[in-house]
């Protein structure tokens, strides 16, 4: 769970793009449909002769082996998509948060302060990526975790837009409190 510090506000939050997901789950349904593919190619081309494959037993066993295949397949898309659904970036009034799940029981938060920042830089892959607006995004901060990145990140013109002028807006305010305090 993440709590938020005293006057803290959310302003914006960021997940990949949901082509990263969908080519995931495009992956395990090609992974589901070749064993009936194969199967059906066995049985029509007679590949293995004298063979009775299709038998009553025969035939429970490849259901019951298929069953099972696909009720594994189906818990990775469930892993995949709370993967995808807990990785998450929130950009605050006062700190970028960066939340990575990691299996289903392990998350790793990790955040750093607008006024820290030192760049940011967006890498668009390809051709799809710059059709389907999606990148790679790293700031660089100057707290003990270097460089932040989020990849595949949906509209990172946007995100790098938001974070830099909430940076360049703590940056303001703390150059006011630094005025106020040197002139007290």
């Amino acid at each position: 769970m993440i709590t938020f510090q005293a006057g803290e506000q959310l302003i914006y939050k960021i997940r990949k793009h949901w082509l990263v997901f969908a080519v995931e789950v495009a992956v395990l349904g090609l992974l589901a449909v070749i064993p009936a593919l194969l199967l059906v190619f066995i049985y029509r081309l007679g590949v293995i002769p004298g063979v009775e494959f299709f038998t009553q037993i025969g035939l429970a066993w490849i259901v019951f082996g298929y069953s099972l295949w696909l009720i594994i397949l189906t818990h990775l898309v469930a892993l995949i998509w709370t993967d995808y659904y807990l990785d998450v970036w929130l950009v605050t009034n006062q700190r970028v948060i960066d939340v990575e799940q990691l299996g289903l029981f392990h998350r790793q938060i990790a955040s750093f302060r607008l006024d820290l920042i030192q760049d940011i830089k967006i890498l668009i892959p390809g051709f799809l990526a710059t059709v389907l607006k999606y990148g790679n995004l790293h700031i660089q901060t100057a707290g003990d975790f270097r460089e932040f990145k989020i990849k595949s990140v949906a509209n990172p013109y946007r995100l790098k837009e938001i974070i830099e002028r909430e940076h360049h807006r703590a940056r303001a305010e703390l150059q006011k409190v630094t005025v106020v305090n040197n002139i007290s």
